[in-house]
């Protein structure tokens, strides 16, 4: 499976393979790259508004 945000491959993190959940991104899934830098401080800034 690839990053819905960045295309890369997402890694499998001991049994799990399918990654992050993207939104607010996309409604893909991401990688866990991803989902610190983009998805994460996405989140926190519409927890401020």
């Amino acid at each position: 499976m690839d990053c819905s945000i960045c295309e890369g491959p997402i890694e499998k993190v001991q049994d799990w393979d399918l990654g992050n959940n993207a939104e607010p991104v996309n409604s893909g899934r991401c990688c866990n790259k991803c989902n610190e830098s983009v998805v994460i401080p996405l989140r926190i800034i519409n927890m401020k508004r």
